[in-house]
């Protein structure tokens, strides 16, 4: 040792450089090169480049043969020199440019313990500094074989309690682990299967230090194509070094260094599904769960990169975040990847709860993938109350706040080399959280939590900025859910929130997010007539109006239809004639909604009032066929209500009918007549109609050749006839010839109603006298036919009997043989 050290000899100065490296060229004994080195050993701690420059390290490397092995001391010394050289960053790409420095490293590096620490060391620093091409220059010179073989001799052995034994075996495991970081190395390291072997060996066996190492080089080898079959079990069950790996965390003593270390690895080598998958089956995600909320846990100063740039307890919880990121990224990519339908449910077994924590972190890196698997958990019941109960409602509105303040607002940034680019375009953090926000909202309590929080303006500001229809459906859908409480409705209508509607409605053809936008609007509706009259002043109705009209979409139309009842219901009816008059536009789309409104009979009350059935007028008078079919629906299915006829008939009711009467188109007159129809049931209206030539009308109507307007036209007829008083209007404007005509035609309801209406009139002497002046002929053949009805040949034998009670008509019935034709009746 004395030797190795010339404790006696006095340190040369920078000025003795030359001359020590003109005596190392020229030295013919050990003792004297060995001296030189040992000089240049001493000038390189303060001038390492000066050394390089004179030509000391090219001379040493060049006679390293010629004296080193005949010396252990001048082997000594070349190892010390070669350690301070590599100390200095600054020095080391000099120094593998040097011809020959390897293999005298690789030898050096193989002799006693006390040299080869030194070599060793030279070693690590060298490969620690990421120099690949020396890192596999390094492994071609020296076997990887025989390092593994040296690491796995000296961690069995007995004799470890020499501290440079103890060193040795520490520096062979971190050069090891500097060596995987390169690939080519690695593959040539991991031939036979032999470092995946010594992995299993140090994780189970070795001290902290060395199970760091280890750590680091399972993640590089787990990154190798066939890496993750190499450290994993070879029996079923059995999961090799990755369950070790876990053990060894599960352990209640496991240090902060190991904790780190093995942070570092699951960063590295959780980007492989294989690897996230068996270490989250191992019961990995809870305990990183448990590290993060650890009190007291430091970060070290471990020599790898990744986490040597910092200190404190921050650092090491970001590297736990990181860590489970790293996981749950991977696993969020293989489901993507698989359409969702992989039902593995490895990362949910953390549940709501420990998920819920992990939020609380606020880590950019995680947020959007644990809103993920939020949003998946939201589909068990138990889970969702278990995360109303943590305050997740709270925490996913601050993510969300987060992330619109960052430029990262819809991004993972995980720093995955395999899945990253996936997760940056399709996952979103604001779009899961939205999306998990959308089924907590089911429950009252969380809606309760979200208006307090102050989330309606989030939700108004994120309903502006985005392109995402998948975003704004969440979003639609939490406010649909949160406006199903009346407070909740006038807060959400104070933030402006159909402001909000109004503006994605306008850019958004979505269906989906048209519905729940849509259904939003209905729940609003439900409240008061401030409300009501808020969608008015935000533009809305118009979207209103025609949504009513997607019955292909019924969703979309059921939500718009009580929108636009429930407009209607409180006071809306009074703004529908401006909506009229001021968009010329919407004419077509809103006598359809009105259309579709009056198929409903509890909307009839509000479709009556005088602005509705002016708007109902107005539209009548729009040149296009199908608005005024529309219109005349309307009027029709109104009058289907008796306690509205005479609303209908005091507001333009039937004046807009008689308008659209001369219309040429079949379907217009179908309409008409079948509300003509029902308003004749009104004694009060009937006789209005009568007085304004209704019965003339019928008769034109009855005359079409449209079987359902004859019918509706016979059953007016009917319904006036009905009446004592207007019979001989009937018969006077023509009624029976066209009560004739319609006992001819094929439709026996039509038929029905004719020969019924007859039957009304023949009780009135002006009528029977109009009957036996040259209809009985006709009555008699309509009594024999075959293809009349029973129905009608009962009316018409009343008719009969009715004239039989008139003398006027006895001759006329005996002369057209009417005796013999009842006889054969009977």
């Amino acid at each position: 040792s004395d030797v190795y050290k010339r404790q006696d000899q006095e340190p040369p100065q920078i000025s003795d450089l030359p001359d020590v490296v003109l005596g190392a060229k020229r030295a013919s004994q050990p003792d004297d090169f060995s001296l030189c080195i040992w000089q240049l050993s001493h000038i390189a701690d303060v001038d390492p480049g000066g050394v390089i420059e004179a030509g000391g390290l090219s001379i040493m490397v060049d006679r390293a043969w010629e004296f080193g092995g005949e010396h252990a001391g001048t082997a000594y010394h070349m190892a010390s020199l070669l350690k301070t050289l590599a100390t200095r960053s600054s020095s080391c790409r000099t120094m593998m440019m040097c011809t020959g420095m390897v293999d005298v490293v690789a030898w050096l590096s193989d002799m006693r313990p006390m040299i080869s620490v030194l070599a060793l060391e030279a070693v690590d620093m060298l490969t620690c500094m990421h120099y690949a091409e020396y890192g596999l220059e390094f492994v071609e010179k020296c076997p990887p074989s025989k390092l593994i073989a040296k690491a796995s001799e000296l961690d069995r052995g007995l004799n470890m309690k020499d501290e440079t034994e103890q060193r040795c075996a520490h520096l062979t495991t971190e050069i090891l682990a500097n060596l995987a970081q390169h690939e080519d190395a690695l593959r040539k390291m991991q031939e036979g299967n032999a470092l995946a072997g010594l992995v299993v060996l140090l994780l189970s066996e070795a001290g902290e230090a060395r199970q760091c190492f280890a750590l680091e080089i399972l993640a590089y080898i787990s990154l190798l194509e066939s890496g993750y079959k190499d450290l994993s079990g070879e029996e079923e069950g059995d999961d090799g070094a990755y369950g070790i790996m876990v053990e060894l965390l599960r352990d209640p003593g496991v240090t902060d260094p190991i904790i780190e270390a093995a942070m570092y690895a699951m960063i590295l080598c959780g980007v492989v599904p294989e690897v996230s998958q068996t270490l989250a089956r191992c019961g990995m995600l809870p305990l990183l769960v448990d590290f993060l909320f650890r009190p007291n846990l430091k970060a070290t100063s471990h020599s790898q990169p990744a986490v040597a740039a910092g200190r404190g307890e921050d650092l090491a919880r970001a590297h736990i975040s990181k860590a489970l990121a790293t996981l749950i990224g991977t696993d969020f990519c293989r489901r993507w990847e698989n359409g969702h339908e992989d039902q593995d449910n490895t990362i949910l077994v953390c549940g709501a709860d420990s998920l819920s924590h992990v939020l609380e972190l606020g880590e950019v890196e995680i947020e959007p993938a644990v809103c993920y698997y939020l949003s998946v958990l939201t589909q068990v019941e138990e889970q969702v109350h278990l995360m109303i109960e943590q305050g997740t409602v709270q925490l996913l509105l601050k993510s969300i706040q987060r992330a619109r303040r960052s430029s990262e607002a819809e991004a993972i940034s995980v720093d995955m080399s395999k899945v990253s680019n996936r997760l940056l375009e399709e996952a979103g953090l604001v779009k899961y959280a939205m999306r998990t926000l959308s089924f907590l909202s089911c429950e009252a309590e969380a809606c309760d939590t979200l208006v307090e929080s102050g989330g309606l303006p989030l939700l108004r500001t994120i309903a502006f900025d985005s392109e995402v229809p998948m975003l704004l459906d969440d979003l639609f859908s939490v406010s649909a859910n949160v406006c199903c409480d009346y407070h909740a409705r006038e807060s959400y209508v104070n933030n402006a929130g159909l402001d909000a509607v109004f503006n994605v409605l306008s850019r958004m053809a979505d269906p989906a997010v048209r519905r729940a936008a849509m259904l939003t609007v209905a729940n609003v509706s439900e409240g008061s007539e401030a409300l009501n009259m808020a969608m008015l002043e935000a533009r809305i109705l118009p979207f209103v109006v025609e949504f009513c009209t997607h019955r292909d979409d019924p969703a979309l139309h059921e939500s718009a239809v009580r929108a636009f009842s429930n407009f209607l219901r409180c006071g809306g009816h009074q703004a529908v004639p401006d909506l009229v008059e001021h968009n010329p536009q919407l004419h077509s789309v809103l006598v359809q909604a009105l259309a579709v409104l009056a198929e409903d009979e509890s909307v009839h009350e509000f479709l009556v009032a005088e602005g509705v059935l002016w708007a109902v007028a107005a539209l009548a008078g729009n040149p296009n066929p199908a608005d005024q079919e529309l219109a005349a629906r309307v009027l029709g299915d109104l009058a289907e209500s008796p306690e509205h006829h005479i609303n209908i008939a005091a507001r333009r009711g039937f004046e807009t009918l008689v308008l659209l009467s001369e219309s040429p188109e079949p379907g217009v007159l179908r309409e008409v007549s079948r509300a003509l129809r029902s308003l004749c049931s009104s004694e009060m209206v009937c006789a209005n109609i009568v007085k304004f030539g209704g019965v003339e009308l019928f008769v034109t109507l009855a005359l079409e050749n449209d079987v359902e307007t004859q019918t509706y036209a016979a059953q007016a007829l009917l319904a006036i006839s009905m009446s004592p008083q207007h019979r001989g209007d009937v018969i006077q404007d023509g009624g029976l010839r066209a009560l004739f005509a319609i006992c001819e035609c094929s439709d026996k309801e039509a038929q029905c109603a004719a020969a019924l209406a007859l039957a009304q009139l023949s009780l009135y002497p002006a009528g029977q006298q109009a009957f036996a002046a040259g209809h009985t002929k006709f009555l008699l053949k309509l009594q024999r036919g075959k293809a009349t009805c029973t129905q009608v040949k009962v009316a018409i034998s009343a008719v009969l009997a009715n004239l039989a009670m008139c003398k006027e008509a006895h001759e006329a019935l005996i002369s057209q043989l009417a005796c013999p034709a009842l006889l054969e009746v009977l």
